[in-house]
């Protein structure tokens, strides 16, 4: 289901930013990721939502990062999924109130859940809470940026980096391409989707790589624990 959405600050066409990229040696690049995951833990990111929330960071990425280090991360979205139903039954019936209590119920958990924001942020704007609304639309907005802004996804070495499978789709998405198919790669210890995707204007094909490392990785450990 789609909705009629305006977004803030949005990059349309993909690839074609004014924000600088990353190279292999930067801050984000995937082998750095790693080594900064054993370095902190969740009360890192409670720590930064707080100072993300009054304003005096704008690192998304590592909000990203840091949560998976919390004991709320799902990388898969297994439970998240029957609430979204429910807030699109609530949006398909004109009840924006109730979908909106149910989106910052999933946010009060897990601020960077991008779908969660952005549906709060449309439950805001057809209740005319045009402040509150733009406040979810920018956390939208930054977050998938900070997806944007970690590769090229032309190559396993220059990835996007996510951290759940929802993340992959809803970034597809907002740079207006459509999903065609997904295939895992393994590479010097990384795991990585391939996504096979296309544009629906222009009929143009892009395969965009996303290291899911940390997914796989958590997937294993609940394996593990069997």
């Amino acid at each position: 289901m789609r909705f009629p959405i305006i977004l803030f600050f949005v990059c349309f066409v993909f690839l074609s930013a004014q924000t600088e990229k990353p190279d292999s040696s930067s801050e984000y690049s995937n082998y750095y990721l790693f080594n900064l995951l054993n370095k902190i833990d969740s009360n890192y990111y409670y720590s930064l939502l707080d100072s993300i929330k009054n304003g005096t960071s704008s690192d998304y990425f590592k909000l990203r990062l840091a949560f998976t280090k919390t004991g709320k991360y799902e990388p898969y979205g297994i439970k998240v999924k029957e609430t979204y139903a429910k807030i699109e039954e609530a949006f398909e019936a004109g009840n924006f109130k109730k979908g909106l209590e149910l989106a910052e119920s999933v946010l009060s958990e897990s601020f960077t859940e991008i779908k969660a924001q952005m549906y709060a942020g449309y439950a805001c704007e057809q209740l005319n809470k045009e402040e509150k609304a733009k406040y979810h639309y920018d956390n939208y907005n930054n977050l998938l940026n900070s997806i944007y802004l970690s590769g090229d996804g032309k190559t396993p070495e220059t990835a996007f980096i996510v951290f759940t499978t929802s993340e992959e789709y809803i970034f597809i998405y907002w740079v207006n391409l459509k999903f065609e198919s997904q295939s895992l790669i393994n590479k010097d210890g990384f795991a990585f989707d391939l996504m096979k995707c296309t544009d629906e204007k222009t009929g143009e094909n892009f395969d965009l790589h996303f290291n899911i490392t940390s997914a796989i990785n958590h997937l294993q450990k609940s394996f593990d624990k069997l």
